[in-house]
């Protein structure tokens, strides 16, 4: 079994519920509250766990009352976790969910996701050289994510990008990633950046994704399912590729599970308390 690495933040979520997202100036009420873990890089190392896959999270996390509630809820996955702890606040999100839809909207506040920096990298530097896949997001200090790409292709690694929240890295950096996973938006945006990439991978939400190559583009169906919170899809989606990918399927075989993954995410409240097994996607798809 080959050995995954994510790099990424760490948050608490604060869920509101709503029937209806308010208006600006409106005041509504909301239909319950409630708290988890949550961030894009702990989703989705706790995505690629669930498939079983050898899977490391080095973040940041601050030195407050949060620090021991995400320690003790990711203890809960079979996650080798590499705190970094910081003098600052622990990542925070507000999301609200409109009960509707099951669409959402967050506001973050990164606490010590964006402390997060190159020295870190360094000290750690053990743990690239150990993984066979390096799962990056947005949510760092852009400039640090830079670095841990170039250190990981140093040692020849599988870097795997999802530009979300959608920023510009350096064009020659974000040419070294061997997979970049945007959604239609960000993927026009890298486009009119005339930006080379490698192969690219598309999510179009209830329309599926598609994997481009140099070669082809092969269309992956979506799984329709009655959705009640779409919160932490995509990390799902993102964390189960690479999960399946380093458990030895081919790519389109971890495309294929890992849209089925997300579907089933979509169908509880909540990110990484929604996401299945691997059993749970295999027995179910």
């Amino acid at each position: 079994m080959k050995k995954v690495l994510v790099i990424g933040s760490s948050n608490v979520d604060y869920i509101i519920r709503t029937k209806k997202f308010p208006d600006r100036g409106e005041t509504t009420f909301s239909e319950s509250f409630e708290y988890a873990i949550g961030g894009k890089g702990l989703n989705q190392a706790v995505a690629a766990s669930l498939t079983g896959a050898e899977t490391t999270f080095l973040t940041a996390l601050g030195n407050d009352n949060n620090l021991d509630y995400v320690l003790n809820e990711l203890s809960k996955y079979n996650l080798n976790v590499k705190p970094i702890i910081k003098n600052t606040s622990t990542g925070t999100a507000i999301i609200m969910v409109e009960d509707e839809s099951g669409e959402n909207e967050i506001i973050v506040n990164s606490g010590a996701n964006k402390k997060l920096d190159k020295t870190d990298i360094d000290n750690n530097i053990s743990l690239i050289k150990e993984a066979d896949y390096i799962l990056l997001q947005l949510e760092l200090d852009i400039r640090v994510v830079e670095y841990i790409i170039k250190r990981a292709k140093e040692f020849n690694k599988t870097v795997i990008l999802n530009p979300a929240p959608f920023n510009i890295l350096d064009k020659d950096v974000m040419s070294l990633c061997d997979y970049i996973t945007p959604n239609e938006g960000e993927y026009q945006k890298l486009k009119e950046a005339n930006i080379k990439l490698n192969n690219v991978i598309v999510t179009m939400g209830s329309n599926g994704s598609k994997l481009i190559t140099k070669n082809e583009e092969i269309k992956i169906p979506a799984h329709k399912v009655l959705a009640v919170d779409t919160t932490g899809a995509g990390d799902c989606y993102n964390g189960t590729f690479v999960g399946f990918l380093s458990l030895g399927y081919d790519v389109k075989e971890a495309l294929n599970l890992a849209s089925y993954a997300s579907a089933l995410s979509v169908k509880k409240v909540g990110a990484a308390k929604s996401y299945p097994t691997k059993d749970e996607i295999i027995n179910k798809m």
